[in-house]
């Protein structure tokens, strides 16, 4: 029998038939796909819409749906409520008391009927409702489509009540939605009644996760964080308050938590509010001479959490200057009391809540003081500054610093023909305060780019019952005193751009936006990614270079280390 078989398959004689073309092969299958989706349209229209065959009836909200329990199964819940023992178990009608408002006879019509169906429609009136009842009857894809759908509708209006459908239905993706938003625009956001209400609005819950996120747009300085956020506390205690402007709400702000002399942070009904104000980086906001003395006079911000602040930044100051003697290679006098070395600073700045971990230097980088190149990005996120700025047109050229002290590190940035430079002044005619001349020195830094072009926070049409429910010459001295809120000269022609010398990713990542039509192909953030710069003096480097369509205005961020927050040997 198998000779013969083998006879046969191989026989010279046996008839083969020709080889079947692509078009052929089209054409079988494109009646075979009509079938398939012919065959879900009948499925969902005889044995859904019109029952048939039915061998349960589910009963809620005062409806009767004529269901198949072979479909049922298909969700968590019903396949433990058939197979699980229970007294409804093998009951042809069942009854479901279903607790949460959010769920409405139509919400419950489409999910039901995705049980027969390979598709479900989501809208802005009935996601809520659908999510709801996919929460309930525990089917985590349409949770997941539901989340994802409404991720894409994150804006002023619908923050809050996003947020708490976060919370309420367990969407961690649509919570990181909302706390980058806010990270995005908390201090970018206008000066306008809409943000006036929201600010009234933001729960301690969303609030404390975005401004302790390493990414958080600061416009301008940490400072600024911290008066954000004492307007926000004024008006969570006071949300009876009517619409004023930004600045006599903050001088009555000012004036309110002033009054106690126990600091309101420090009392029993501000202890809520504490853990918020807690991770502000107090060590960036103490950087300036008058809001400084303002902070201690107030009194609002427990003393305790600027010692140790102050005691971090002094020991880093002393540190610093350690490291610029031996960057220049002058010798220490070992018999002086008054100069502490670099291993007896570091044990100090460890207790003081310092990086413990231990700098490996290079003999690339020995001698070279700040950030070396093998600090990690978790610790420069956790420490670097952040600040920021807002850039109008495009077609200007800018110069400016945001000012402070910088530990002798003076940076001066400029935008022009959509890049980006930093350059480290030493020279007294363009350097700010006290300078380290040391020839390089390291510097790590981030640079994004956020355009606010298309940003509506006016009130739009979102909005659902589910959800209301629930260069020339180098700038003169003068001009650069001026850096917080003015642009210095423009920057020179024949600038150019020393190769940055970096140890990290350097690369440039474009992000567009998620709305439909022309939007969605503008880029709508550039960043630089992590780079270490071991700067020259008075060398411009490149930071970043903004893709052609890439639309104005918009919002400079910055994150930069100027010192080594790790304790070396």
């Amino acid at each position: 029998m198998g000779g013969l078989l083998s006879s046969f398959i191989s026989s010279p004689h046996l008839g083969r038939k020709r080889e079947r073309s692509p078009d052929a092969d089209d054409e079988i299958r494109a009646p075979l796909i009509k079938r398939i989706r012919s065959t879900y349209d009948h499925v969902y229209r005889e044995l859904f819409s019109k029952g048939e065959g039915s061998d349960i009836t589910i009963c809620a909200l005062g409806r009767e749906w004529p269901l198949h329990r072979i479909y049922l199964i298909q969700s968590p819940f019903f396949a433990a409520l058939f197979n699980g023992g229970w007294k409804e178990s093998d009951d042809r009608r069942i009854t479901l008391n279903l607790l949460d408002e959010n769920i409405t006879q139509e919400s419950l019509y489409i999910v039901f009927g995705s049980f027969y169906s390979d598709n479900i429609s989501l809208t802005d009136k009935t996601v809520v409702g659908i999510l709801a009842a996919a929460t309930w009857f525990q089917m985590d894809e349409i949770r997941h489509l539901c989340s994802n759908f409404l991720c894409h509708h994150v804006k002023l209006e619908s923050l809050i009540q996003l947020h708490a459908l976060a919370a309420k239905y367990n969407l961690p993706e649509l919570n990181q939605t909302c706390v980058d938003w806010l990270v995005r625009n908390l201090t970018v956001l206008p000066d306008c009644p809409p943000v006036f209400e929201l600010m009234k609005r933001i729960p301690i819950s969303l609030m404390q996760p975005v401004v302790s996120c390493p990414k958080l747009v600061v416009v301008q300085f940490e400072e600024d964080v911290f008066t954000c956020l004492l307007k926000w506390l004024y008006l969570k205690l006071n949300p009876e308050k009517p619409y004023c402007r930004s600045s006599p709400l903050l001088t009555e702000a000012y004036r309110y938590f002033a009054k106690d002399a126990v600091g309101f942070l420090e009392s029993a009904q501000g202890a809520a509010y504490a853990p918020v104000f807690r991770v502000i980086r107090w060590e960036h906001v103490i950087s300036h001479f008058r809001s400084t003395c303002q902070i201690i006079r107030d009194g609002i911000v427990p003393r305790s959490w600027l010692q140790k602040a102050y005691q971090r930044q002094w020991l880093q100051q002393l540190r610093c200057h350690d490291l610029y003697l031996a960057a220049n290679g002058t010798t220490a006098n070992s018999h002086s009391s008054s100069l502490i070395r670099t291993p007896q600073l570091s044990s100090l700045l460890a207790a003081t809540g310092g990086e413990s971990a231990t700098t490996v230097v290079t003999s690339r980088e020995r001698g070279i003081a700040g950030p070396q190149s093998n600090v990690s990005a978790e610790v420069f996120w956790r420490r670097c500054e952040r600040l920021g700025r807002r850039i109008n047109d495009g077609e200007v050229p800018c110069t400016w610093r945001w000012s402070g002290y910088h530990f002798g590190v003076d940076l001066l940035f400029k935008y022009r023909h959509r890049a980006f430079h930093v350059v480290r002044p030493t020279d007294s005619l363009h350097s700010e305060g006290v300078v380290c001349t040391s020839r390089k020195y390291n510097v790590k830094i981030v640079l994004t780019v956020i355009c606010t072009a298309d940003e509506d926070y006016s009130p739009s049409s979102f909005t659902t019952v589910a959800i209301d429910n629930v260069d020339s010459a180098p700038a003169s001295p003068t001009a650069v005193e001026a850096l917080e809120t003015e642009d210095l000269a423009p920057v020179d022609d024949d600038d150019t751009a020393t190769t940055a010398d970096t140890d990290t990713a350097e690369g440039v990542t474009v992000v567009s936006n998620g709305d439909d039509g022309e939007r969605c192909r503008r880029p709508r953030i550039c960043t630089s990614e992590l780079k270490t710069l071991r700067m020259v003096e008075n060398a411009p480097y490149e930071l970043l270079r903004l893709p052609d369509d890439f639309i104005f205005p918009v919002v400079v961020s910055a994150n930069i280390l100027r010192y080594d927050p790790s304790a070396p040997r």
